[in-house]
């Protein structure tokens, strides 16, 4: 992801850091920058095991900062030519998409008969323009449970791509098409477990905490978020699965590894809240941190229960879409 020097960042990272870690005992510093694992890996791994796939690996294309001008071409490449693939599965975040595009360009240089697809919240609104990039074949819009196992299946023909759901993609005059049909909402307890072993046992080193999901879902319409289950009632994995996965996941890279609950609002359902702070005291071995809005937190019954059962830190959001206010409260973002 590209950075820009600006003065002020430097003491608010500083100070976010001074804060972070006296409200997280035991916290080890980072060998590589690396904050979390990306958990949508994981979880689409798991997706593609429970499909029949059992070939796949994690490619390391993770830098901590990139010029403004491109990729470390000579670095990717070196990894791109160690591993070869069929497919290869890209979902940029919005600010890093031109980095994205082109990996996908090196790809394609390296591996011409290799599929390019890409996913995700950059990708699904903007998936007929990202479709259009000669070196894009495929983009897989919304959630990708049932469309990307259909889609590696059209890919190998074994059933036609008019069959597969949430994809866009040009034809052979040039022309971008996208699916006439979209999938249904996949509940989150029929998706296939995590392939929580993706990643090397030694990654662990390098994350500051483990990124877990209670609920897909949020009942907001935000304006600035790109989030595919935004406008979406919250819909809840078993209390039981979330923290099995937990362990496991604590398991294989690290038992002192702190959870961060990726929920965009993990306080919007009282009760709901107030199952899984029961369930996490019982358990009594995890510290988490959430995130949520600030309207979502004046339940004092919520609030007491979600210190009592080892919350360490709040995330509250705060965006705008209002110049002066990016001004006022951002980091010289312009809209």
């Amino acid at each position: 992801m590209a950075t820009v020097p600006v003065t002020e960042r430097e003491n608010f990272w500083r100070n976010f850091d001074i804060r972070y870690h006296a409200a997280h005992p035991g916290l080890r510093h980072m060998k590589n920058v690396l904050w979390e694992l990306p958990h949508w890996m994981t979880w689409l791994a798991g997706v593609l095991v429970d499909a029949g796939y059992r070939s796949m690996e994690a490619l390391d294309l993770y830098a901590s900062e990139c010029t403004m001008t491109g990729i470390d071409t000579h670095r990717l490449e070196r990894v791109i030519r160690s591993t070869p693939g069929d497919v290869y599965l890209l979902s940029p975040m919005t600010p890093n998409l031109p980095f994205g595009l082109q990996i996908a360009d090196l790809i394609k240089e390296i591996y011409p008969a290799a599929k390019v697809i890409l996913g995700g919240v950059v990708a699904t609104p903007l998936h007929k323009q990202i479709a259009a990039h000669p070196s894009v074949d495929y983009v897989v819009f919304g959630r990708g449970e049932r469309a990307l196992p259909d889609l590696l299946q059209a890919i190998e023909g074994k059933i036609s791509l008019d069959d597969v759901g949430n994809v866009s993609a040009r034809d052979r005059d040039g022309k971008v098409q996208s699916s006439f049909f979209q999938y249904p909402w996949v509940p989150v307890n029929d998706i296939p477990p995590p392939k929580v072993d993706l990643f090397d046992s030694s990654v662990g080193e390098d994350i500051r905490y483990l990124r877990q999901v209670y609920a897909l879902g949020c009942p907001f319409k935000c304006s600035f978020c790109t989030i595919q289950t935004i406008g979406q009632k919250a819909d809840y994995f078993n209390l039981d699965r979330v923290i099995a996965e937990i362990h496991e996941y604590r398991s294989h890279y690290g038992e002192h590894h702190n959870v961060y609950f990726g929920d965009e609002t993990f306080t919007v359902n009282k009760e709901r809240t107030l199952d899984i702070c029961s369930a996490l005291r019982n358990d009594g071995t995890i510290g988490y941190d959430i995130q949520t809005r600030l309207n979502c937190l004046t339940d004092d019954g919520v609030l007491k229960a979600l210190k009592e059962s080892g919350c360490r830190w709040v995330e509250i959001g705060i965006e705008t879409i209002n110049q002066d206010s990016q001004n006022v409260h951002k980091q010289r973002v312009k809209l």
